[in-house]
């Protein structure tokens, strides 16, 4: 489903020619993209090679354009945007945030943490850490990004056996998606689905549709 919320800016130095580097901010929220987008025109990332709005228009940019770099919303619970790219991805988040949201960023497979209260100078650093090393880390940060993927860790071994077809099925729901059409989308039963639904509710000991959203978007399975 297109999101008009979602937003992105390319932006690169000079004219944008071959060879040069080229950066995407990516968020739901447009006065955050505009204000990182400055951020960056304050140092050699000089250039807005594209500007857009919807979710297809932003998986067109990416596609096209292939930053070495894009910066996300950490909040976002439907990042990345899923786009044949190659490149790096810097998540924005605050100490304060949600423990779950540290949870999904590092779930995520970013390869980078800022926080958002960074500056250009920050941004900047953190963006060639990301190009030279392969990834970089807040120091405001870091705390939360340990306890983070300790917890992952630690839940592991824990964590219940959802076959391919129930992680679908959970997917589906969460996206709001009837028995029924779960049912024709994977030809199946409705019964089928049913039956699939109360596995799920017994491997995950819940007992509602609500709880399985929950699931999903703290699982990143949306």
């Amino acid at each position: 489903m297109d999101d008009e919320r979602l937003c992105a800016a390319i932006i690169t130095s000079g004219d944008g020619g071959a060879g040069g580097p080229c950066v995407a901010v990516v968020s739901d929220r447009r006065l955050s993209v505009a204000a990182l987008a400055a951020l960056l025109q304050d140092g050699p990332l000089d250039t807005v090679l594209s500007v857009v709005r919807g979710t297809h228009e932003v998986k067109t940019a990416l596609g096209e354009h292939c930053p070495g770099v894009i910066i996300a919303d950490g909040t976002w619970a439907r990042w990345p945007v899923k786009v044949s790219w190659s490149g790096r991805l810097l998540l924005l988040l605050d100490a304060e945030d949600d423990p779950r949201a540290f949870k999904q960023a590092v779930q995520s497979g970013a390869d980078g943490y800022l926080s958002r209260s960074a500056s250009a100078t920050a941004l900047a650093g953190a963006i060639e850490a990301i190009r030279i090393d392969g990834y970089y880390c807040d120091p405001l940060l870091e705390g939360h990004i340990h306890w983070a993927t300790e917890e992952i860790r630690l839940r592991l071994p824990l964590e219940p056996r959802l076959s391919q077809r129930e992680l679908e099925i959970i997917a589906a729901i969460a996206k709001g998606r009837s028995t029924k059409e779960i049912a024709r989308d994977c030809s199946v039963t409705a019964k089928t689905v049913c039956n699939h639904i109360s596995h799920i509710y017994g491997k995950l000991n819940i007992k509602d549709r609500g709880q399985l959203v929950m699931y999903a978007v703290e699982e990143g399975l949306l």
